[in-house]
């Protein structure tokens, strides 16, 4: 008898390894009991999760004495378990009838195109209880999420040869017409000839149509949170990438569903990181929130690293994103700030030219009431030819004209903006040499280095140091 656990031989009550009690029952209604034996050969444990195409089960192969994992093809919005049976049927639904058949021949169908790759974790299947089971090899070797949570030194020569490795494996899987739909740091190994496997398929491809998939954040692009949308290659494209820019700046890039309303995603030149432009672009187009505008191919992706022209997208079809980058990294933004003040400068300048102008108006006015006061009195006293009225008048006329002119005569005052532009100049010639940096193309990369601690130096001794702990 095993653990339902952890696959370590119990002799009776519990596992001395992991304190199981060995409780018979399953995690839950829809699962397989703990104990049941498939094909004959495969004495399955309790489940370890459960997505909505899948549910996921350790188990022990009878026939090579080792742990494996299981994959029950049972999507949870169309299938259910026979009462006291392991058979799984279908649940009659109107709007999705016939899906739970097609996706069970899709999954088969991906099962069977799997096993015939080297790099990936799917090494058997079989079909019993009216559905199918993937069997997948339980890795022990050095993950990238290892990598990036450990006390290794990535490199960026480095992190673009993970990321070259990641797309040789990923072309071989998605030129048999499959999405892997899970691509993250967690599903990424390393084998002794630094060679890559994937693992962990989502083996969502055909049921995306009508069931939400599961998605991991930070990786998974914004089409593949939406229920009822085709999933592309595009998919891989996406996650591939965001591992990259994770391995360069060792920051997760920001969900995919908020991006969609705010982009908020910072070029890892503008965290500091050296990089060629044209490849900067090239990972910037595979993290394009819109799929259609996306990088739709990890061949395409590939050469678009290799050619240092390579622009980005939206230079090509669309707007450029406004992006908030000096609240994400903290930089003061001095060509904004500067605009902002010649602005309000300018402004300023407006409301006082306005001012002057209406006041200059106001003393017309009064210019004008005070001639037709002046040419009055010249007429009331004309009769009586009263010359001094008549002179007073006169001197109160060239008074208020002498006024008028003097007023409309002063200079109104202008901002200097000449320190202002200079000062413009002097700070986009500092963001241009901040954000600007390069490196040169990557050619022929040395071989994968890393350091740690111990003593380990190079991929094959790291991958060899982690498969030894996890051997039993």
């Amino acid at each position: 008898m095993r653990c339902y656990k952890c696959m370590e031989e119990v002799m009776e009550g519990k596992c001395s390894k992991c304190g199981c009690d060995m409780n018979p029952e399953p995690i839950r209604e829809s699962h397989l009991k703990p104990g049941t034996v498939l094909n004959e050969r495969y004495y399955i444990g309790y489940a370890r999760k459960q997505t909505a195409v899948f549910i996921t089960y350790l188990a022990w192969d009878l026939s090579e004495q080792k742990s494996v994992y299981i994959n029950e093809y049972f999507p949870k919005e169309l299938a259910c378990r026979v009462a006291d049976e392991d058979t799984v049927k279908e649940m009659v639904t109107d709007d999705k009838s016939g899906y739970m058949k097609n996706g069970l021949n899709a999954f088969r169908d991906e099962c069977a195109d799997l096993c015939q790759l080297d790099n990936v974790d799917v090494i058997g299947y079989f079909e019993a209880n009216d559905t199918c089971y993937a069997v997948r090899k339980i890795m022990s070797g050095l993950s990238v999420a290892s990598l990036i949570n450990g006390e290794y030194e990535i490199t960026d020569d480095y992190a673009k040869r993970i990321l070259i490795l990641l797309l040789r494996t990923l072309h071989k899987v998605n030129k048999l017409g499959i999405i892997h739909g899970n691509i993250k740091p967690e599903t990424i190994y390393f084998n002794e000839d630094t060679s890559v496997t994937v693992t962990d398929f989502s083996f969502c491809g055909y049921l995306s149509r009508v069931v939400g998939v599961s998605c991991n954040e930070g990786f998974s692009p914004a089409e593949q949170y939406e229920v009822g949308s085709k999933l592309t290659t595009a998919v891989d494209v996406y996650s591939a990438a965001a591992v990259f820019y994770e391995l360069l700046t060792e920051k997760m890039p920001p969900l995919a569903t908020d991006r969609i309303h705010q982009e908020t995603l910072i070029a890892p030149s503008v965290r500091g990181i050296k990089i060629r432009k044209g490849m900067e672009n090239a990972l910037l187009n595979a993290l394009n929130i819109r799929p259609e505008n996306r990088t739709q191919s990890v061949n395409e992706f590939y050469a678009e690293l290799k050619d240092k022209n390579t622009k980005r997208n939206w230079e090509r079809s669309s707007p450029k994103p406004v992006i908030n980058e000096a609240k994400e990294t903290g930089k003061t933004n001095w060509p904004v700030i500067v605009a902002c003040i010649i602005g309000i400068a300018l402004l300023v300048a407006v409301i006082v030219v306005g001012i002057e102008i209406k006041n200059m108006g106001e003393k017309n006015d009064s210019s004008m009431d005070l001639n037709k006061k002046a040419a009055e009195t010249q007429t009331l006293f004309a009769s009586e030819q009263s010359t001094n009225a008549l002179a007073e008048a006169n001197t109160q006329l060239q008074t208020v004209q002498i006024e008028s002119v003097t007023a409309a005569e002063e200079p109104t005052t202008k901002t200097d903006e000449n320190s202002e532009t200079t000062t413009v100049k002097e700070k986009t010639s500092e963001t241009t040499t901040l954000y600007n940096s390069a490196i040169k193309p990557l050619e022929n990369a040395p071989n994968v280095v890393v350091e740690k601690p111990d003593g380990t130096n190079n991929i094959t001794d790291a991958v060899a140091s982690e498969a030894a702990a996890h051997t039993r």
